[in-house]
């Protein structure tokens, strides 16, 4: 009777950490597609003369790095076109499966000089920024 009350808790045990891995799993999934949401709300919400801005948000796990697209390979095109071409891009670049592990970071930023004066509202297309308003959405959505 020991034995067999033994093996059951073995068994419990065992059933009890592949429920809890799998909701580890299913919680860092939830992160992850969140965390692409946020990327793509900031991108989205950056404001567009050129496209620049736009183009040089970047998403990465551990640490950014000082990469930025230059005006030269972002040529001066139509508002519509550099939208579309920015879109474009930012998903590329989002479009990642991240093997998470306790403690990473997910770092989203972007280089170009000017990102603070347009997050601070120097743009009449987006007076209020872009990070804080999509970091608020995203707090409420995590809750």
């Amino acid at each position: 009777m020991i034995s067999e009350i033994s093996g059951n808790l073995s068994a419990f045990n065992k059933k009890l950490k592949e429920i809890v891995d799998k909701e580890i799993q299913n919680k860092s999934e939830v992160l992850i597609d969140k965390t692409q949401d946020l990327f793509f709300d900031i991108c989205k919400g950056t404001p567009i003369k050129t496209g620049h801005a736009r183009k040089n948000w970047f998403m990465k796990v551990d640490e950014p790095d000082s990469k930025i697209i230059s005006k030269e390979e972002n040529e001066d095109i139509s508002r519509s076109q550099a939208i579309r071409e920015a879109e474009k891009d930012n998903e590329k670049a989002a479009d990642i499966k991240f093997n998470i592990k306790e403690n990473d970071s997910i770092y989203i930023y972007n280089n170009v000089p000017y990102i603070r004066k347009l997050e601070d509202g120097s743009s009449k297309q987006a007076p209020s920024g872009m990070v804080a308003l999509s970091l608020a959405k995203f707090s409420r959505e995590m809750k």
